[in-house]
Formats: C-alpha cells, sequence, structure tokens
C-alpha cells in the first residue's frame, strides 16, 4: 500500500507540476499539509521540491532554447520572467550564460 501511495503522490505531481507556478501552489494541489507533502515528496523524488521545480524548469528551458527558430523574448513570456534582466541573471545562474548565448549554443550543437 505504502509504494502505491507514492505512485499516486508521484503521478499527481507529474501532471501538475505545470499548472504550478511554485510549491505553495503544488502544495495547494495535492491538498495534504505542508509537513507531509514535503516528507513525501523528499522521499519519492529523493530531493526537495523546490530543487526538483527549478530542475524541471531548467530542462523545459533548455528544450524550448533547441528551438531554431526560438528567440529570446518567446523564452522569456513562456517561462513568465517579468524583464530580460531577470532572466538573464536567471541563465546565468542556472546554465553559466546569457540566454542568447544558450540559443546559440544549441544551434550551433544541432546543425
Amino acid at each position: 500500500p505504502i509504494i502505491g501511495q507514492d505512485f499516486l503522490f508521484k503521478q499527481m505531481i507529474l501532471e501538475n507540476y505545470q499548472k504550478a507556478d511554485n510549491v505553495e501552489a503544488l502544495i495547494n494541489i495535492s491538498n495534504m499539509g505542508r509537513s507531509s507533502f514535503f516528507t513525501k515528496f523528499k522521499i519519492v523524488f529523493g530531493m526537495t521540491a523546490k530543487c526538483w521545480i527549478v530542475k524541471q524548469r531548467n530542462r523545459r528551458i533548455l528544450d524550448e532554447a533547441m528551438r531554431p527558430d526560438v528567440t529570446v523574448k518567446e523564452l522569456m513570456v513562456k517561462f513568465m520572467f517579468d524583464s530580460q534582466v531577470n532572466f538573464t541573471h536567471y541563465c546565468k545562474q542556472h546554465f553559466g550564460c546569457t540566454p542568447k548565448q544558450l540559443i546559440e549554443h544549441y544551434r550551433i550543437e544541432n546543425q
């Protein structure tokens, strides 16, 4: 029964994390208490919810950056960054380069 509960929890997270802007939204969707949610999340995913969400967001940004026709502005809008400065700061922090360099890197790599 415990494995079944873990599976259902994981399924719920995977189906809803893109709809949630943050961990609080995921907690609300889960209908669990905060501490129960964090404990269950750590057991099922092996990391904190915040770390996992950032990792998923970064993966989605990279997936979009690989599109041959994508622009920095499109990425910024799609991932809800309120300014190019914030998006540039985020990319430098998480990818070690600017959004433009990220896109150019994947364009060169995929040619």
